[in-house]
């Protein structure tokens, strides 16, 4: 296994957790420094997951913590965005 693997996994694993800590799994996610195509496009995908609008998963993380995920983000300017 090389590290963009190894990598990609463990943002797999941090997918499963999401909902159970949300704030440490985004904090990872975003400061995650890439440089390997596969562990941009898995941590953007995770992050898309995280932020995207679930019904199912709001019944167990709640408005409050997807609001705040969404504070953090507006507080970031232009260099810190990530996601296009």
């Amino acid at each position: 296994m090389n590290y963009g693997t190894v990598v990609s996994k463990c943002i797999e694993l941090l997918e499963d957790i999401r909902c159970i800590k949300t704030e440490e799994v985004f904090d990872l996610l975003v400061s995650l420094k890439v440089e390997v195509k596969i562990v941009k496009d898995t941590r953007d995908e995770a992050l898309a997951k995280l932020l995207q609008y679930n019904s199912n998963v709001l019944e167990k993380i709640r408005l409050t913590t997807q609001r705040m995920l969404i504070d953090k983000m507006l507080k970031w300017n232009n260099d810190k965005k990530i996601i296009s």
